[in-house]
């Protein structure tokens, strides 16, 4: 929050004591994440980290929060390829969804903290390989629910020119043309209906080599024709570009998102997490 605040004429973000924000940040938006959740039970020290208040002083990332609060949970349930887990959680190793969630709209790590949100929960793929780290973990059919949804819900609930959604899902290049174009337009019908869409550059730079420096996935490849997709890569504190984070001409900004702090998936604590997806959640709003 500091670098996301940081004046033009301060150089160095650790001389910066606070941040500033806009009070109303957020206000009268609706946040739709995307992702794998959230974690309910959170809370967070509001004191430094550091000090002896981290176990007795603690402000909740999810009840304090103070806009509307809202889940989805789509998919087919006949579908064997995938689970749809209907618990209000998080279950991820990673922390992913509790940690795009704190940055975007938490009262701690949030950048707008007065936001209502939806948390839009993925289908858990399974695998037919649950070892294999290869295995492709994203079913084509389960996004496309997930997308469809957020869409339904949009228009039903009239938040056009209002609303802001963040993706927090990578399809590879290699996606079936036919689903890939259903993608395509679904999040082509969200941008005409006023609303704004973010997905991340991706994490795939070779920080030796170079390769693959350039975005090359989707939804972000999406950027050469829709113009108003909005691609975001990772900074580090210093506002340097972080070493894994894709970029070329289709990125349209960066954030914060080497080693950030946000909310645990389980527990009161917090984790530390690098990736264009935290970086897209700190500068989207």
């Amino acid at each position: 929050l500091k670098v996301v605040s940081q004046p033009s004429k301060e150089d160095e973000v650790s001389n910066l004591k606070n941040f500033a924000y806009r009070e109303k940040a957020g206000r009268y938006v609706t946040v739709y994440v995307y992702d794998s959740g959230a974690n309910k039970e959170h809370s967070v020290s509001v004191e430094p980290l550091n000090t002896s208040e981290w176990c007795t002083n603690r402000r909740q990332e999810w009840t304090s929060q103070t806009g509307t609060k809202k889940w989805i949970f789509p998919g087919s349930r006949n579908d064997p390829r995938y689970t749809i887990d209907d618990s209000e959680t998080d279950k991820t190793k990673d922390s992913h969804g509790s940690c795009v969630y704190s940055m975007a709209v938490g009262p701690r790590f949030g950048t707008a903290k007065n936001a209502n949100v939806v948390i839009v929960k993925h289908a858990i793929f399974n695998k037919k390989n649950p070892n294999d780290p290869d295995e492709e973990d994203t079913v084509e059919s389960a996004t496309l629910d997930g997308m469809a949804s957020i869409l339904a819900d949009v228009k039903d609930s009239k938040l056009q020119n209002k609303t802001v959604v963040n993706l927090s899902f990578g399809l590879t290049s290699a996606l079936e043309v036919a689903s890939r174009e259903k993608v395509y337009d679904l999040i082509k019908e969200l941008l005409a209906n006023d609303v704004v869409v973010v997905t991340s550059s991706g994490n795939e730079r070779d920080e030796d080599t170079g390769d693959r420096s350039e975005v090359d996935d989707y939804p972000a490849l999406f950027r050469k024709d829709l113009q108003n997709l909005i691609v975001v890569g990772a900074t580090n504190n210093a506002g340097e570009t972080w070493p894994e984070s894709q970029g070329g001409d289709l990125l349209d900004l960066s954030g914060p998102g080497e080693e950030i702090l946000c909310a645990r998936a389980t527990g009161k604590g917090v984790t530390v997490q690098s990736g264009t997806s935290f970086g897209k959640s700190s500068a989207m709003t």
